[in-house]
């Protein structure tokens, strides 16, 4: 059987946020370990990434790895780093300007879902979440699309979203990314205005 194409044009950057390696495993590294489960699953490979001469002024880019992989007919381009999260929009830069804005999403936690929820936005404002708020700055711009990894909240947001993530909910939300991530891509370019969101789950 002929494995079923998307309508996802090729190719398409997803970049998964994060924070330096003393913070993994936190709620608030989610959006980099789905994305790195996501390469791992589809047998790719990630390798530095080293930006054009030309654009190396504008983007802090020593800390960043690529990798490609290739599902039902789509390229995607998966971007992490080790940099700090709040920085995102100077660290993938480069990489943004490479693919564009329009064809970049950005996978990150949220805290206004619960674990095993996750929502799929394109454009509008940052939410609160910081790394959001300096690509944006960056790049002038909100139109670009956002996969909302829930993680849920605790009385102390700043305190919560850097505790370690409890392996049933790191199961729930990689599970829900996992199912839905063609599926949003997909959505995403076939809705001409893209103004829209859609929440998926896990089960």
């Amino acid at each position: 059987m002929k494995e079923k194409k998307t309508s996802v044009p090729s190719p398409v950057l997803l970049i998964g946020l994060g924070n330096p390696k003393k913070y993994i495993g936190s709620r608030h590294h989610i959006g980099q370990k789905v994305v790195i489960d996501f390469v791992e699953k589809n047998k790719g490979v990630f390798t530095p990434f080293v930006a054009p001469w030309y654009q190396r002024l504008w983007s802090r880019n020593s800390s960043v790895s690529v990798a490609e992989v290739h599902v039902s007919g789509a390229t995607i381009v998966c971007a992490i780093s080790d940099g700090f999260m709040n920085e995102a929009g100077l660290i993938y830069g480069s990489l943004i300007r490479m693919y564009g804005l329009d064809r970049t999403f950005v996978v990150h936690d949220d805290i206004f879902f619960p674990p095993g929820i996750v929502r799929y936005q394109w454009g509008h404002g940052h939410g609160g979440h910081n790394g959001v708020r300096n690509i944006i700055d960056t790049c002038n711009s909100e139109l670009f699309g956002r996969i909302r990894i829930g993680v849920g909240r605790g009385e102390s947001i700043a305190e919560y979203v850097l505790q370690k993530m409890p392996d049933q909910e790191t199961s729930l939300a990689t599970q829900a990314f996992m199912k839905n991530i063609n599926g949003t891509l997909s959505c995403s370019f076939q809705n001409e205005s893209k103004n829209y969101h859609r929440c998926f789950p896990a089960q």
